[in-house]
């Protein structure tokens, strides 16, 4: 029996529920965590009693017998992580965004290209979300016919995240990298289409200014893209608005349009009003944070290829820093 897979993981705030993913993998073992905040290092290191601790990620990338490295720190922070861990020759799941900044994700691709043995997949959740999944299941068995619209909405519903949070603290943070990335993610996946150009995009602020907020970066932003070669697509990350967290999906076909929310999905295959032949998907469990991680394990470990892969992850990113520069005039 080969040995377990050894796990670092830098970040213990969502990086917690990771650590427990990958305590509970028969697969895997704990080798070190890593967080800035000690309080909250031996915190959640009790539930790990086995495990290294270190307040130093660059330490715990580098710890003898760690394969994988988790990163699951702040946003500004992951793109020189996630190199450094392939820099080690580890492989990486990271947190989404992967990085904020299209230097680094040059850097990471290249570094990928290069070390052909090396793997990567990010924490975008939504595909094992059980809406998603029967929405999935729809669409690629054809019954939309041909998708030609699709309007996507990160409904954030947590302003204060911005207002007394990291990610107000950090003059560069960007709600389409930080939240955007998952509607963006959920649409090229379920319908098989890539993003094109941006066509338009405006950022706002008006939520933070009315809370009275020293934050100065947008909390809003709105897209209009091409998708495909025929479709458009409204994408918005909205974290000023008032209402629970929620994502909202919309995807029009030829045949039917299906709707996603927090109500789960509608399928819906006519125009007539009294008789609509909607089919309700309405039972849903949200998915624990650490599935994907599992399943990276998984597919490590069976020689297979990860999902989402980093052809995926780098769609997503580019696509969401090409509406950032848009809507920021660049």
């Amino acid at each position: 029996m080969s040995d377990p897979i050894g796990v670092a993981v830098i970040g213990l705030g969502v990086g917690a529920a990771h650590a427990r993913a990958a305590a509970r993998h028969a697969g895997a073992r704990v080798v070190v965590l890593a967080d800035r905040d000690p309080d909250r290092l031996r915190e959640v290191a009790r539930e790990h009693p086995g495990a290294a601790t270190t307040p130093d990620a660059e330490e715990a990338i580098a710890w003898p017998g760690v394969d994988v490295v988790v990163v699951a720190t702040y946003d500004a922070d992951h793109g020189a992580q996630v190199l450094a861990a392939l820099n080690h020759g580890r492989d990486v799941f990271a947190e989404k965004p992967l990085c904020t900044r299209r230097e680094e994700l040059d850097a990471i691709a290249a570094r990928l290209t290069a070390a052909r043995g090396l793997h990567l997949s990010s924490n975008l959740i939504l595909r094992r979300d059980p809406r998603f999944i029967a929405a999935h299941q729809v669409i690629r068995q054809g019954k939309l016919g041909e998708v030609f619209h699709v309007e996507g909405h990160y409904l954030y519903g947590r302003l204060e995240k911005l207002t007394h949070g990291w990610r107000g603290r950090d003059p560069a943070y960007s709600v389409m990298l930080g939240g955007g990335t998952h509607v963006l993610d959920a649409l090229a996946w379920l319908t098989g289409l890539r993003f094109g150009a941006v066509i338009g995009a405006l950022h706002g602020n008006v939520a933070s200014r009315a809370a009275g907020s020293p934050f100065a970066g947008p909390d809003q932003c709105t897209a209009l893209l091409r998708l495909g070669d025929a479709a458009s697509a409204i994408v918005t990350a909205n974290f000023g608005c008032v209402r629970p967290h929620a994502h909202h999906l919309t995807i029009y076909g030829t045949d039917a349009t299906l709707r996603l929310d927090e109500s789960g999905v509608l399928f819906t295959r006519s125009r007539d009003r009294d008789n609509p032949g909607a089919w309700w998907c309405r039972a849903w469990t949200a998915p624990d944070k650490g599935v994907l991680l599992t399943a990276f394990l998984d597919a490590l470990l069976a020689g297979a290829p990860p999902e989402p892969s980093f052809a995926d992850i780098e769609h997503v990113l580019r696509t969401a820093m090409a509406i950032d520069r848009v809507a920021g005039g660049r």
